[in-house]
């Protein structure tokens, strides 16, 4: 039994592969050596809170999805295109560097990554005015507004879902997302020591 007196065994392999995210289990309910009791018909309030959680992240996955197939743009595009329109709103300039840091890829990968935006009309590179030897990467309007459509309708519907929740409401969920939070980032005690 877990520390928080949840009986993680009242689950079958299936369900905690769902419950951790996963999605798909390859394996069987009913294999040799797990050990597994039958599953209530009644799956535990907790196991239904993280099967709330999953269908959470399939949705926000199949928005994301959506929304590129609009734009036409890759995943890795995406995350370039809403942190420049970011900097963009705040006046920032950003440089190639900037972008390859925030997306944790190398030069060269940035390199292509925005030649394919620009090919696709999504970015343009202008000369940085203070130093004529360097480049800044802006978004091009027809992206902003296709973006500002698509993903900012969506942003601002949840922004309502978010805002009609009461004080006390709110602060159950953001105490439970910051405990969630933590449960993720935080490293779990093993017992064994690095080398």
């Amino acid at each position: 039994m877990a520390d928080d007196g949840i009986d993680l065994h009242a689950f079958s392999p299936r369900q905690l592969a769902e419950t951790c995210g996963s999605g798909t289990y390859s394996g069987s309910d009913d294999e040799p050596g797990t050990e597994m009791p039958v599953v209530p018909p009644e799956p535990a309030p907790a196991f239904e809170v993280m099967r709330a959680l999953g269908r959470l992240r399939t949705a926000e996955r199949e928005c994301d999805e959506s929304s590129r197939r609009y734009m036409r743009i890759s995943g890795q595009g995406m995350h370039a295109v809403r942190y420049l329109m970011a900097a963009q709103r705040q006046d920032i300039p950003v440089t190639p560097t900037m972008i390859a840091e925030h997306l944790g890829i190398s030069r060269a990968s940035t390199t292509r990554l925005l030649r394919r935006l620009e090919e696709d009309g999504h970015i343009v590179r202008r000369i940085s005015p203070g130093d004529h030897r360097a480049f800044l990467i802006e978004v091009t309007a027809p992206t902003a507004a296709a973006a500002r459509s698509r993903v900012g309708q969506v942003h601002a519907r949840r922004l309502g879902v978010a805002a009609a929740l009461t004080d006390t409401e709110r602060a159950t969920v953001i105490s439970f997302l910051d405990r969630m939070t933590a449960v993720l980032t935080t490293p779990a005690e093993t017992g064994e020591t690095r080398p």
